[in-house]
């Protein structure tokens, strides 16, 4: 491509170069081009190669729902480009977005794919490697952020959003759902786990919170994941959580649980794993209601508690522990399997 111009004025085409998932291998040169697009340069193909020399690449972006950006290497959590090397010598990248501000010049959202920018190109924009898109129901655009609570952040303005992940991710700090917003997290095969996985929580959820693991494989590791838990403040007996699918490890070996449960929590698949703790744990005034999933590392319950499911197993692993302890509370249970490390199946102490 040498000296070619591409919607240097009036409406931005959507791609000024489209590389679909068919252009696998493709190697590509542009040389002295002017490519202005809501994308520049998008992405698909695996192990494709883009050189450039003294080009521009402009992206208009219009759109709230999806981060448009100058040069994309696209990961929608199935079809990745990996692989893929862009280099860029001389000429200039610059991405707006529709506020007038700076968006995503660049947007690398593989795992293994690299974009290189030599010193002497000028960039007006962001650097960006995404770990987890919002998608919309009914929608093909997505949007890539570059952490998860800038995710969760995103997918609260829209009821239709999903949070997925495209990369594994570790945090510093737990991840905040506030009240009032519902979000719908899809680990997508992939992992989250805290840096000091022993003693943080991952999410403290005040709003709604619905997991799922649509490929399998997925997982979260820290002490644990609060629910309405008001640090201090009130607990927020609305905060619900709700499981179908996905891995919650409880790494702490002094306490934790996968699920520490201030409000309501309904259980309805998943695996859920406690090295210390209990692998839920459903405090006083708190609801939880479990219809199926594999609970190891039993349940602690001071709540009300519903345990209604032939698919639900509890097994308490910690020896001298129960299965289920029930202290001062209300527990319902109708089916399930249970057993322990120590042979006591269910203890109900006071309630």
């Amino acid at each position: 491509i040498d000296n070619v111009k591409v919607s240097e004025t009036g409406t931005a085409a959507t791609y000024a170069i489209n590389l679909p998932g068919s252009s696998d291998n493709a190697t590509v040169v542009i040389n002295n081009s002017y490519l202005r697009g809501n994308i520049a340069v998008n992405i698909w193909g695996e192990n494709v190669r883009v050189n450039a020399l003294n080009s521009t690449f402009i992206s208009y972006d219009d759109e709230e729902v999806e981060n448009y950006s100058a040069i994309v290497l696209n990961n929608d959590g199935t079809t990745i480009a990996d692989g893929t090397v862009v280099n860029i010598e001389g000429g200039k990248i610059i991405a707006l977005d529709e506020k007038g501000e700076e968006s995503y010049a660049i947007r690398n959202s593989t795992n293994s794919g690299t974009v290189t920018v030599s010193e002497s190109t000028e960039v007006i924009g962001i650097l960006s490697n995404p770990v987890a898109i919002v998608t919309y129901a009914g929608y093909d655009q997505f949007y890539s952020c570059t952490t998860l609570q800038q995710a969760i952040n995103q997918a609260a303005k829209n009821s239709n959003a999903t949070v997925k992940l495209i990369k594994d991710i570790t945090l510093d700090k737990p991840v905040m759902v506030a009240e009032n917003q519902t979000i719908v997290l899809d680990l997508n095969g992939f992992n989250i786990s805290h840096s000091d996985i022993e003693n943080k929580y991952a999410f403290n959820n005040h709003g709604t919170l619905i997991i799922k693991d649509s490929k399998g494989g997925g997982s979260i590791n820290a002490r644990g994941i609060y629910n309405g838990y008001g640090e201090g403040a009130e607990n927020v007996a609305t905060a619900k959580i709700i499981v179908e699918s996905g891995v919650i490890n409880a790494k702490g070996t002094n306490g934790g649980a996968a699920i520490y449960n201030y409000g309501v929590v309904e259980v309805k698949g998943g695996k859920f794993e406690s090295n210390g703790g209990y692998g839920l744990s459903n405090q006083s005034g708190a609801s939880m209601t479990i219809t199926g999933g594999e609970i190891r590392g039993g349940i602690y319950n001071c709540g009300t508690l519903s345990v209604d499911g032939e698919n639900t197993s509890v097994y308490q692993h910690i020896s001298g522990r129960h299965a289920i302890y029930n202290y001062a509370a209300t527990a319902i249970i109708n089916n399930g399997a249970f057993d322990s490390e120590s042979g006591n199946e269910l203890i109900l102490a006071d309630g």
